[in-house]
């Protein structure tokens, strides 16, 4: 079976940015001759390079990921999204992470771990979420989710975000930091849903660029400017010690 996708797609839709001269040279050699050299320190993606490359060329593995809108629509990533207040009120929703990993290293950015809270210690756990917001002027979108809505709310519908918009907000870091040090308010998301949104710190360790970072997107014909951002967000498990201390410093840095 003929691959619908370039192999640079294919690296960008498992997560890995490698310079496009680098992949042009590299086929480029191929074709010529039967093997190839590389050269470069150790950790520069030598191997693995090498590894995607038998993966894009077997047809098994090329039609195995969990995003087939890749395979069909190179240009697009397809989403379902629900029909809610949201879509057209707060005209935005958070994303379900399984459309992700196929684009972005979701899955490797969280983690279960240890934290201590000014010297009470808790077991925790990190979660990555994504968040999608069009343009709020867009009038035609806004009103074909509220007629929707009017008639069923229950209502899924696909929605399509730019391959690129991935590229942009991915971020390739090397950190083997064995812990890290943060500022988080102590608020009442923080005592009674033992949750926050992680200082913007926590970009500094994880693959991806803080902030938002512009899109365009499609839904039923209908398109729309649109901006995505990843929101790491820490959960602590049931600790009554440190719940209690953070009401008691409410609205303190801790």
């Amino acid at each position: 079976m003929e691959n619908t996708v370039s192999f640079q797609e294919y690296l960008l839709s498992k997560g890995y940015l490698f310079d496009p001269k680098i992949i042009e040279n590299y086929l480029l050699s191929i074709k010529v001759k039967p093997f190839v050299i590389f050269t470069g320190n150790s950790g520069t993606g030598k191997t693995k390079l090498s590894q995607l490359f038998a993966e894009y060329i077997s047809d098994s593995t090329q039609n195995s990921g969990n995003n087939s809108s890749l395979i069909k629509d190179n240009e697009f990533l397809s989403v379902k999204v629900p029909v809610n207040k949201s879509s057209f009120e707060n005209t935005g929703w958070t994303l379900s992470n399984k459309y992700l990993y196929d684009v972005l290293p979701i899955k490797e950015s969280q983690c279960d771990c240890d934290i201590l809270v000014d010297n009470i210690p808790a077991k925790a756990y990190v979660r990555v979420q994504m968040q999608l917001e069009y343009d709020k002027n867009n009038e035609k979108l806004k009103n074909y989710f509220k007629n929707l809505f009017s008639q069923d709310s229950a209502k899924i519908v696909d929605l399509k975000i730019n391959i690129g918009a991935f590229k942009e907000i991915y971020d390739r870091k090397s950190n083997n930091e064995d812990f890290i040090i943060l500022e988080q308010n102590s608020n009442k998301t923080a005592f009674n849903e033992r949750q926050w949104f992680m200082n913007n710190n926590i970009f500094n360790y994880l693959p991806f660029k803080s902030g938002y970072v512009n899109c365009n997107i499609v839904v039923k014909n209908i398109k729309s400017a649109a901006k995505i951002r990843l929101m790491p967000r820490l959960y602590f498990k049931k600790n009554e010690e440190l719940q209690n201390y953070l009401k008691e410093n409410e609205g303190k840095k801790s």
